[in-house]
């Protein structure tokens, strides 16, 4: 599919393409949807005429740094927290969900947006389960730049579409059954979509948080080669259920396809061991200076030692001194609200030690069995806070 089509045209065949007018019960996001879109795409040719060559002319100072690991590890909460380094830059959600003209736009529409998001019921449905605030500065994931614009070229067609999941984390998610033509393309979009923001905020080091590039480390070496990573794990079983809840609102906010909870299990199962063992098969490609390994657990119980740790094994220029009050305010207002509990199920333990087996022995996570039972959870604070 041609990158110079336009998104409304790309949203139509997609939509016939898996029949999603009919017997859908959120029939409300394509209406939303198709009216962001018509609203945006004077402004989105705007932009296009008026960037296209400043945005291909970016040459960034500094080579960005990725915050990777899988969804519901604290990637969120590690972005925000480095964030409020004020010598990164990094894509807001104004941004994010207007990423084709947010050059033109951001400065007279955001604060209008901002009085009227409450009003969007999906956006308030997700807020209550997900979202601490949905304020519009916040820092945001990259790859739902993509969906935003309707790009071909991103996975989160699969939480649109989920029955076909397979599909589109294949070919976007872990870069298989593409062409080196696609492959060029998908590049392409995430350079253009992250110039953007160099553009905008003109000096800076890009900090980006996308589970998704867990998966890609290859892929983005290519586009930047100095580029630095920092990977968070958690505990496999909280990821688990965490992953399920996180699903389970998809569908019900923003899906147009329905799929049961036994569906969910699985592709919780499958995609959380394909992109770790991506992501381990990868990490070879980088130099010392370029990767650091934190746990969920060190970053939310010893945020200012961790924060440390990233700087100096990253080699980071940005003096981490000068942050220290910034991150020390951040830390003490959302901590708290960063730990969550589950109620662990024997069919699903045994699953998850089955599956992710890897995991526990890579990260030095303690296995729940039948002998330990299932409520010795102090244990893995413990283990995991390194």
């Amino acid at each position: 599919m041609s990158t110079k089509e336009s998104p409304l045209i790309t949203f139509t065949k997609k939509l016939r393409e898996h029949r999603a007018f009919q017997n859908n019960k959120n029939k409300k996001v394509i209406y939303l949807i198709y009216l962001k879109l018509f609203l945006s795409e004077p402004f989105r040719l705007i932009e296009k005429k008026k960037y296209n060559k400043p945005i291909e002319k970016v040459k960034p100072e500094k080579e960005p740094v990725f915050i990777i690991g899988h969804w519901r590890s604290g990637t969120t909460y590690t972005h925000d927290l480095l964030s409020q380094d004020p010598h990164f830059i990094y894509q807001n959600r104004y941004q994010n969900f207007f990423s084709d003209n947010f050059l033109t736009t951001e400065k007279f529409f955001k604060p209008v947006l901002s009085e009227f998001i409450d009003l969007i019921s999906p956006l308030k449905q997700w807020e209550s389960g997900f979202s601490k605030s949905m304020e519009l500065d916040f820092p945001s994931e990259s790859d739902t730049a993509l969906i935003a614009e309707i790009s071909e070229f991103t996975y989160h067609w699969a939480h649109l579409f989920p029955k076909s999941y397979e599909k589109y984390f294949s070919k976007y998610l872990f870069l298989e059954d593409i062409t080196d033509k696609e492959l060029e393309e998908w590049k392409y979009a995430m350079r253009t979509m992250l110039n953007k923001v160099y553009l905008k905020h003109k000096k800076g080091r890009l900090l980006i948080k996308n589970p998704g590039d867990t998966a890609r480390i290859k892929y983005l070496l290519d586009i930047y080669p100095s580029a630095k990573f920092i990977f968070i794990h958690r505990n496999p079983y909280d990821v688990f259920y965490s992953n399920l809840k996180l699903w389970s609102y998809v569908v019900q906010t923003v899906s147009l396809q329905q799929i049961s909870e036994k569906e969910k299990k699985d592709i919780v199962l499958n995609v959380y061991k394909k992109l770790h063992l991506k992501y381990l098969e990868q990490k070879s490609l980088l130099n010392d200076d370029q990767l650091v390994e934190i746990s969920y657990n060190s970053i939310v119980d010893y945020p200012l030692e961790t924060l440390e740790n990233i700087y100096t094994k990253l080699n980071l220029e940005n003096r981490f001194d000068d942050a220290v009050p910034f991150f020390k305010s951040f830390a003490e207002k959302n901590a708290s609200g960063s730990k969550r509990n589950y109620n662990y199920k024997e069919n699903d333990i045994q699953e998850i030690n089955s599956y992710w087996d890897f995991a526990f022995n890579r990260w030095d996570y303690p296995k729940i069995n039948k002998k330990s039972g299932l409520t010795e959870k102090s244990e893995f604070t413990k283990k995991s806070a390194k």
